[in-house]
C-alpha cells in the first residue's frame, strides 16, 4: 500500500494553502520520510550515458525540478541534470496523483518557492530514452538597448519513473 501524507482531507480545496498548514505539513513530512526512503535500496553509480546499464535497478536523487526553467513543458512532468547531463521523469500513478493534488492545494508547482527545498525521489530507470526541450537564453545589447531571446533544442535524455518523493509539504511512495 502506497503512503501519501501532506494531503487535505477536506472536500473544499484551497485556492493556496494558508502558511501555517504548508509549515506544519512540510514538517510532517520531513519526519515521515525516513521510514519511507528506508523501504529503498537503490544503486549508485548510474551513468546517464549509459540507461540501460541500469535498466530496472532503482536510484535515488536529491535535486530540482527543471521543467519549465532549464527544460520546456512537454511530454515529461519532471526533468533534471546529473554530472551535467539531462534526465527526464515520469511520475508512477500514485506519485502523479499525489503531485497535482499537492500544486492545486498550493496553487502553484512544487520547487516554485525556495520553502519547498530540493525534491528527493527513489526512481527506477527505464533503459530507455525520450527527448527533452531544452531552454536556452541569450541576453545581448544592441544598439544601446537590452535584448534577450529564448530558444529551443531537442536533447536525449535516459527516462526514470518516479516511484516516492518528498518535496515541501509532499510525501508520497512506500510499499
Amino acid at each position: 500500500m502506497a503512503v501519501i501524507l501532506g494531503l487535505m482531507t477536506s472536500a473544499a480545496a484551497l485556492a493556496e494553502m494558508p502558511a501555517a498548514t504548508y509549515q506544519k505539513r512540510s514538517a510532517d513530512a520531513a519526519a515521515a520520510w525516513p521510514a519511507i526512503a528506508a523501504q529503498f535500496h537503490p544503486e549508485t553509480g548510474f551513468d546517464p550515458n549509459d540507461p540501460k546499464a541500469f535498466k530496472g535497478k532503482t536510484i535515488h536523487i536529491t535535486t530540482d525540478n527543471l521543467i519549465g526553467y532549464r527544460f520546456s513543458p512537454g511530454s515529461f512532468p519532471f526533468a533534471t541534470t546529473l554530472n551535467g547531463l539531462p534526465v527526464a521523469g515520469t511520475f508512477d500513478p500514485p506519485v502523479a496523483a499525489a503531485v497535482e493534488k499537492i500544486q492545486k492545494e498550493l496553487g502553484r508547482d512544487l520547487g516554485d518557492n525556495d520553502d519547498d527545498g530540493k525534491w528527493e525521489v527513489f526512481a527506477v530507470v527505464e533503459g530507455s530514452v525520450g527527448e527533452l526541450s531544452k531552454r536556452d537564453q541569450a541576453d545581448g545589447n544592441i544598439g544601446g538597448i537590452a535584448v534577450s531571446a529564448e530558444g529551443h533544442h531537442g536533447v536525449s535524455a535516459p527516462i526514470v519513473r518516479i516511484v516516492a518523493a518528498h518535496c515541501g509539504p509532499l510525501i508520497v511512495g512506500g510499499q
